[in-house]
C-alpha cells in the first residue's frame, strides 16, 4: 500500500472509533475503514522504526549518539554555513 499524503491514525478510547485523517491540499479524508485504518497503522510503524532517535539538546554532544537527529541537522547545516 503506497500512501502519497500526510496522514494521522486517530485512536480514542473505543477502538470501534479509530479514523485516519488523510491531509491533502486544501482538504481532508476521513477513513473509518478498519483494513485501511490497519494499513496505515502498518506504514506508521514502519516509518517509526527508520526514524532516527530523538535527542536531548540540552546533554553534552559527546554524549550523543552519532547516529541521531540532531547529528543529521547538524551534519546538513553546519557545511551551509
Amino acid at each position: 500500500m503506497a500512501f502519497n499524503h500526510a496522514f494521522m491514525v486517530i485512536e480514542p478510547a473505543v477502538a470501534e472509533l479509530s479514523t485516519v485523517s488523510i491531509d491533502r491540499l486544501g482538504m481532508s479524508d476521513y477513513v473509518g475503514d478498519q483494513e485501511v485504518i490497519d494499513g496505515y497503522r502498518e506504514t506508521f510503524g514502519k516509518l517509526a522504526e527508520l526514524a532516527l532517535p530523538c535527542v536531548d539538546a540540552a546533554s553534552a554532544p559527546e554524549a550523543r549518539r552519532s547516529k541521531d537527529s540532531l547529528g543529521l541537522i547538524q551534519h546538513i547545516l553546519y557545511p551551509l554555513l
